[in-house]
């Protein structure tokens, strides 16, 4: 049985190595809700926020077919944390399911190498021209 987790943090060793922002509001129990397979030594999570849906630990069929009663969408991204997941989203949703891959920039600053971005502004032949990114 699914259920809401009183205390998120249970569930962050599932998600360790993620990066990402809507991820760690969900489990800090700042936005969003995290779903689990056992609330207090969960083996799979779904952290949701929005439109957004991470799944980790093990790939459980009940955790993707699952859509709380607060949750009026019809459309969901779900992210999975590895092909297992991946694959049984697909599995469960068939036509239904569409593979994107979707981009993102570091959010470290030490991720910014501007040495770098010079390097290759300085190999540009002459017929480009560099400005800054108005409405045009």
């Amino acid at each position: 049985m699914i259920s809401l987790m009183d205390n998120p943090q249970n569930a962050i060793t599932l998600f360790a190595g993620w990066k990402e922002t809507i991820l760690w509001s969900c489990l800090q129990g700042v936005m969003g809700k995290v779903y689990t397979d056992c609330p207090y030594a969960p083996q799979s999570a779904l952290a949701m926020l929005g439109d957004f849906s991470f799944f980790a630990g093990k790939p459980k069929k009940e955790l993707v077919l699952y859509k709380p009663k607060w949750c009026q969408q019809d459309f969901m991204i779900m992210v999975p944390q590895n092909d297992e997941w991946a694959a049984l989203i697909e599995h469960c949703y068939r036509e239904k399911a569409r593979k994107v891959i979707r981009y993102a920039t570091k959010k470290e600053s030490a991720g910014f190498q501007q040495d770098q971005l010079q390097q290759v502004v300085n190999s540009l032949s002459q017929e480009y021209d560099m400005q800054m990114i108005d409405r045009d």
